[in-house]
């Protein structure tokens, strides 16, 4: 067989000093590399992957140390992509066909036992005639799936299916083969949740020892619709036997559930409670659950409310930690197509809660701005002994075809070793962090953008703001309409949207509302430039123009300008944000009048970016009423500034985090069980600038605080 590491391959990694986090993209330069399957033995990572070019696909098998180091690999051209590995002390399992010339033998169940260096052991073909005393369903395709090492016996799980002797369908069957240690055969046992199997379609997805030493089966029995209107019928079960392969139990989960949108993830706590996920039609959301045993759901969290186009998630894989909590991995897209990134997250175990989530994305690969140039998802995640979390996903950038005009998908994989926060660097915070490199241009109008504003007038002098957009056009950046909708939290009067029109990926901003067409920004300013617009009645004067650092560690230009008639009248423009007086800045401003909203927070990627320097703190209400916002203004930071001591006090709501910020971005958070006052030491601190943000469940304040 062909070594892999005869091929040119290309593998891109970060390590950061002191700890032991790392990412690294594994990147066949003239193919693609999707992983299947992961297993962690010992202090070594195992990873079957798919791979190949266009024209030819086989098997990869890498062999990695926890410092992401390679330490061997190698190209199996002749077996199918291995879905679920089965392993023990000395081998490895795959329940994959093989392929003879250019064809694979799929009549019948094939498994093949390789050594932890990938080389072929031994491999042998099995029927139904190698089980005569078994019912001899007729079957002339089959399909094996996974292989799960139980006791002394190698099990094969898969589908038998037969497609001769129905011309309107197939029937499948679900079936495992036991063989004993030498691979020989040992029992054949079909999987029939019903009474007919010839009326069921089954599906065998995973299997796993549970804690009671019981063999696990994850089904999938699609029953026919009732009716020639209705859908087929899907039900997930779990199905258990025991170590002589008799037939246990079936859990079927919570029966009002709509089974054909439920997800279970293959893992089941010591208390034999099961994970669940569902994507729900109605709500149109995405929700996870912990149930127990009986049936009963102990909590269900929303986890994507799917709201707005710009905030989906998906899952792919979900698992209990060591502690109990609950760590997945998927993927967060937004609408505009190149942030869809590879998502993680973890939630407590005892309440659903959510205690942190990270989207991470790699723009090394970013050609055009605005094409769906990166895409990128996990797989799978594994909490490690130590505490941190290995993760391993797909990156699919479009890359320029040597063969022909344009772009090309091409796919490789990525694997990150994480914190137990799930963060390469410490105290990453946000659901936003780049693995490599910057968008070309990150303008004011995106997505994932939030703006705080206080509002004088309104009864708790609060605004919050979005974006969501729509792109004709995206990949030249040319006519994009952006759409900001005033969200009515501060009773602020406004339900017709702002409309803007975006030029030069997002540099010239146009309001063009009630039929106009002004110019409302222009990043392309430098200083001495004169800002003319019939926005606006006089030109406008750039005197100074910087760039400062905020607080999520990006970098933001802004710009000074003054009135050329009254200099004494100015306004600063910043291009992530806008201006401090509102998106659309006061036409009038040159007269003294300011307008009565001002920035107080600005987020990006759900993350604090800014807060103006003007203004001592801000509220983030998940609630509108007046009540709300008195109990979080009684929340107070004290003494302020101080060298030692911090008290956070809070009379009427219980405390359940609190994230300190640093001015470059660095994150802590320490989560409380709803205490109502907490002491900080802050010894030791560098001097400077700090952000508390306390959460409560009536939202969150977030304060300055000066150490000295």
């Amino acid at each position: 067989m062909r070594l892999f590491l005869l091929f040119t391959f290309i593998t891109s990694s970060i390590y950061l000093q002191g700890q032991e986090t790392w990412w690294k993209n594994i990147d066949l330069t003239e193919g693609f590399d999707v992983p299947w399957d992961v297993k962690v033995i010992n202090d070594t990572v195992y990873i079957w992957a798919q791979g190949g070019s266009e024209s030819a696909s086989w098997q990869h098998y890498y062999k990695m140390d926890f410092d992401g180091n390679i330490l061997y690999s190698k190209d199996i051209p002749d077996l199918r992509r291995c879905v679920r590995v089965g392993t023990d002390e000395n081998y490895f399992y795959s329940a994959r066909n093989m392929r003879s010339d250019t064809t694979y033998d799929d009549d019948g169940f094939r498994v093949s036992q390789f050594d932890f260096n990938a080389n072929l052991i031994k491999s042998r073909k099995y029927s139904l005639e190698d089980f005569p005393h078994v019912r001899q369903y007729p079957g002339d395709f089959y399909f094996g799936y996974g292989c799960i090492k139980y006791n002394d016996k190698v099990v094969l799980y898969g589908e038998i299916v037969d497609t001769t002797t129905h011309i309107d369908d197939s029937i499948w069957r679900s079936a495992m083969m036991w063989l004993d240690e030498n691979l020989e055969p040992d029992t054949l046992i079909y999987i029939q949740p019903g009474t007919d199997p010839a009326e069921e379609i089954i599906d065998t997805w995973d299997a796993k020892v549970d804690a009671n030493g019981n063999l696990t089966l994850l089904i999938e029995q699609r029953l026919p619709p009732a009716d020639e209107f209705s859908r087929p019928r899907i039900f997930l079960r779990y199905v258990k036997y025991n170590q002589e392969g008799h037939f246990l139990s079936i859990w079927n989960g919570p029966q009002w559930l709509d089974h054909s949108r439920l997800h279970c993830p293959m893992d089941i706590s010591e208390d034999n409670e099961h994970l669940l996920y569902t994507e729900s039609e109605v709500t149109n959301s995405l929700d996870i659950m912990l149930v127990e045993a009986s049936g009963e759901i102990r909590w269900r969290e929303t986890l994507d409310q799917k709201q707005v186009d710009f905030d989906n998630r998906s899952l792919l894989d979900l698992k209990f930690t060591k502690e109990g909590d609950v760590i997945g991995c998927g993927q967060h897209s937004g609408a505009i197509a190149d942030l869809q990134g590879a998502y993680l997250f973890k939630l407590d175990g005892q309440t659903g809660e959510m205690l942190w989530e990270r989207t991470y994305q790699d723009w090394r690969d970013t050609l055009i701005s605005g094409t769906n140039s990166v895409s990128q998802f996990l797989i799978e995640i594994d909490e490690l002994s130590d505490g941190t979390l290995l993760v391993l996903g797909e990156s699919s950038p479009l890359v320029i075809d040597p063969d022909g005009p344009g772009l090309r998908p091409k796919s490789q994989f990525i694997i990150m070793r994480l914190d137990e926060d799930g963060c390469l660097e410490p105290g990453c915070g946000g659901t936003k962090q780049n693995l490599i490199g910057e968008p070309a241009y990150d303008g004011m109008l995106t997505n994932e953008a939030l703006w705080y504003y206080r509002k004088f007038d309104s009864p708790q002098g609060i605004l919050k703001k979005w974006t969501w957009s729509f792109f004709p056009d995206r990949h030249l950046d040319i006519n994009a309409v952006e759409f900001l909708h005033p969200r009515d939290e501060g009773h602020f009067d406004g339900d017709t949207p702002e409309i803007y029109r975006t030029e030069q990926e997002g540099r010239l901003v146009y309001y063009t509302a009630d039929g106009r067409n002004d110019l409302l920004y222009d990043f392309t300013l430098e200083v001495g430039d004169i800002f003319e617009s019939s926005y606006i009645d006089q030109p406008l004067e750039v005197i100074e123009s910087d760039t400062m650092r905020l607080s999520n560690r990006a970098k933001m230009r802004y710009w000074v300008l003054a009135c050329t008639e009254n200099p004494e009248n100015k306004i600063t423009w910043m291009e992530r944000i806008g201006t401090y007086h509102g998106i659309v800045w006061p036409q009038d401003f040159c007269s003294g009048d300011y307008g009565d909203l001002t920035l107080t927070c600005y987020y990006k990627y759900e993350r604090l970016a800014h807060m103006n320097p003007d203004v001592g703190g801000c509220f983030l209400p998940s609630s509108t009423d007046d009540l709300s916002y008195e109990q979080l203004d009684a929340i107070t930071l004290f003494p302020n500034p101080t060298s030692s001591r911090l008290t956070i006090s809070s009379p009427e709501l219980g405390i359940q985090r609190v994230d300190i910020l640093d001015v470059s971005g660095q994150t802590e958070s320490v989560h409380y069980d709803n205490v109502r006052e907490i002491q900080y030491d802050l010894q030791g601190y560098v001097p400077g600038l700090y952000f508390f943000s306390v959460h409560t469940e009536k939202g969150q304040v977030v304060k300055k605080v000066v150490v000295e």
